[in-house]
């Protein structure tokens, strides 16, 4: 089964004008509810931003905007496409919207056995940490990351004030990894009235569900290679 793909042409206010069938299947709507809906309302919550940025850019003369994000679907799951913007050929304030599911239906793992293994490797880095000294697995950008995942996966946020309870090691090296994680771009830092928070970026969140989806896998297969009875 390959992977879907569909089109949309949307003004420069992000409202579609026109979608096909296969835009439509993707997010999970019929292709002519669509139209006057706007195109970011599609798009999962977090990964608005990264869609507006690219249609930004396409809007000020870039010629491609690509972006990998979610969109919701109409039954409320967050499904991850690859997208690109483009001005449409002799039409004023007219961009196409050209996405493609990024992974077949084959390969998506639902997101409760995701956060399943994210725990697991939560619980494993903590028992290595507990049966050696922790410097030995001192991965502080890396436990990062996943206290992300596993914070937002769970309907939070992770606080810059609660990481080093969270991750261990040397709070003193905090600010290097925060700093140095967002300048690849892998997390995002918001700030309130109560204080500094973390959250992964589009890009590291799809990275995450793919090893995820991969340890999801390969425990299934080892699980059904196990004799029975």
């Amino acid at each position: 089964m390959e992977s879907l793909s569909g089109r949309a042409v949307i003004d420069g206010r992000g409202v579609i004008l026109q979608a096909d069938l296969g835009f439509g299947a993707i997010v999970g709507r019929p292709a002519p509810t669509l139209r006057g809906r706007a195109a970011l309302d599609l798009c999962w919550p977090d990964d608005r931003g990264t869609m507006a940025e690219a249609l930004a850019r396409v809007r000020a003369g870039g010629e491609y905007g690509d972006v990998v994000q979610r969109v919701v679907r109409a039954d409320g799951d967050g499904r991850w496409v690859r997208a690109r913007l483009s001005t449409v050929a002799g039409e004023f304030d007219r961009f196409a919207v050209m996405i493609a599911e990024a992974a077949p239906a084959r390969e998506r793992i639902a997101p409760s056995e995701l956060l399943r293994c994210a725990r697991i490797f939560h619980g494993l880095r903590d028992a290595a940490a507990n049966a050696f000294d922790q410097l030995f697995f001192a991965d502080q950008p890396g436990a990062i990351l996943l206290a992300a995942y596993i914070r937002e996966a769970e309907g939070s946020m992770l606080a810059v004030a609660d990481l080093p309870t969270e991750i261990g090691g040397s709070a003193a090296n905090l600010p290097r990894w925060l700093r140095a994680l967002e300048s690849e771009g892998l997390i995002e830092r918001e700030a309130d009235g109560r204080g500094e928070t973390v959250r992964l970026s589009c890009e590291a969140h799809r990275r995450f569900e793919q090893m995820l989806a991969r340890a999801a896998r390969l425990d299934a297969a080892s699980r059904d290679a196990e004799p029975t009875g």
